[in-house]
């Protein structure tokens, strides 16, 4: 019987896990300390997980995290813009009533002279 080998087993996986979770953080443009504040960890523990020094205990659930972050910014982004778009609504019907209240005010004018 073969006796079983002690060298450590890497997981190619692992590697892939810090890539992931630098590259999500930097795609919503946080820096390791806004990301360390937002899983209340240490900095250094975020960056130890970006270099594979050790795996969070749920890649995954940071994985998921991070991109929620990204979705939630996309959809902040998007009532931003909405109500961008309403204020010029606004602002167009407004401009609509003062071009017809200063037509009146001209046609006024016109008859008392």
């Amino acid at each position: 019987m073969k006796k079983a080998s002690k060298k450590p087993v890497t997981i190619p996986a692992k590697k892939r896990v810090g890539k992931q979770i630098r590259a999500a953080r930097e795609r919503l443009g946080l820096t390791q300390e806004e990301m360390a504040e937002i899983f209340d960890v240490d900095v250094m523990t975020v960056s130890r997980w970006e270099r594979d020094v050790f795996l969070p205990q749920s890649p995954p659930a940071i994985l998921m995290a991070l991109e929620h972050l990204q979705f939630q910014r996309l959809l902040d982004g998007n009532e931003l813009l909405r109500s961008v778009e309403r204020r010029r609504a606004e602002l167009d019907a407004l401009s609509e009533l003062l071009d017809r209240e200063r037509e009146e005010f001209d046609k006024s004018m016109r008859v008392k002279q």
